[in-house]
C-alpha cells in the first residue's frame, strides 16, 4: 500500500507517495515534463502521466504544450495555486492564532521581539549543523536542513561568485501576508548563520512563487 501524506488543506489531504513526490518535483521546478519526471522517479512515463492526469483532474496541476522543433509538442506541467494545500503546513492555523494573541497583548513591538528571539534560537541551532566549508557548501547544507521544516530549499552557485538560496515552499509565507516583518527576520537569520551579506530579491507572501535570497561573502 502506498504511503499517505497529509497536507494543510483537507480537500487535498491524501496522496500516494508517488503523487506526493511528483508534487515535490513540480514545486521545485525539477522535471516539468514526462521524460524528466519519469527518470527522476524511476517509473514509466505512462505511470507518471496517469498520476498527472489525476492531479490535473483535482485541480492541483496544469499543463502547457510547447513546440520544440519537428514532432509532437511536449507537455510541461506545473502546480496550481490550489496545490499550496498539498504541502505539510498543519501548524498554520494554530500558529497564526498565537501570533494574533501576542499582537493583542504586546503590540507589534512585542511581536517583533518574539520573532527575533525565535530567529536567535534558530541561529544557535543551525550554526553547529551547517559547519565549515565554502559559502555555497554552507548554504546548501542549510537548505538541506530546512527541508525538514517544509522549505524545499535549494542553493545555487552563480557565475558572479554569489549564492542564491531559494525557498520553493516557504512556510512563513502564510504569516507574511499579515506580518511582513517575519520575512526580514528570516533574512537576518540566514545572514547570521552563513556569516555573509544576504539580500531578499524575491518575496511572495501568497506562497505561489518561490522566495529567493542572494548571498555574498563578506570575506
Amino acid at each position: 500500500m502506498s504511503a499517505v501524506v497529509n497536507g494543510s488543506d483537507p480537500r487535498v489531504q491524501i496522496f500516494s507517495s508517488t503523487k506526493y513526490e511528483i508534487m515535490q518535483l513540480l514545486k521545485k521546478g525539477a522535471g516539468t515534463d514526462l521524460e524528466s519526471l519519469s527518470k527522476k522517479l524511476g517509473v514509466s512515463q505512462m505511470a507518471v502521466y496517469k498520476h498527472l492526469r489525476e492531479l490535473e483532474k483535482d485541480g492541483l496541476v496544469e499543463h502547457v504544450a510547447r513546440k520544440n522543433g519537428v514532432g509532437r509538442p511536449r507537455m510541461f506541467f506545473k502546480p496550481t495555486p490550489k496545490s499550496a494545500g498539498v504541502y505539510p503546513t498543519d501548524y498554520v492555523r494554530i500558529s497564526l492564532m498565537v501570533l494574533e494573541y501576542i499582537e493583542d497583548r504586546l503590540g507589534m513591538q512585542g511581536l517583533d521581539d518574539v520573532a527575533r528571539r525565535i530567529q536567535d534560537r534558530a541561529v544557535g541551532k543551525y550554526l553547529g549543523r551547517v559547519g565549515d566549508g565554502s559559502l555555497y557548501q554552507r548554504a546548501k547544507k542549510l537548505a538541506s536542513i530546512r527541508d525538514d521544516h517544509g522549505f524545499f530549499g535549494e542553493a545555487r552557485a552563480t557565475d558572479k561568485g554569489t549564492v542564491e538560496l531559494v525557498h520553493h515552499n516557504c512556510p512563513i509565507a502564510c504569516f507574511a501576508l499579515k506580518y511582513p516583518a517575519l520575512c526580514e527576520q528570516e533574512r537576518v537569520m540566514i545572514q547570521k548563520v552563513l556569516d555573509a551579506k544576504v539580500e531578499r530579491v524575491i518575496s511572495d507572501p501568497s506562497g505561489i512563487e518561490p522566495c529567493k535570497f542572494v548571498i555574498t561573502s563578506m570575506k
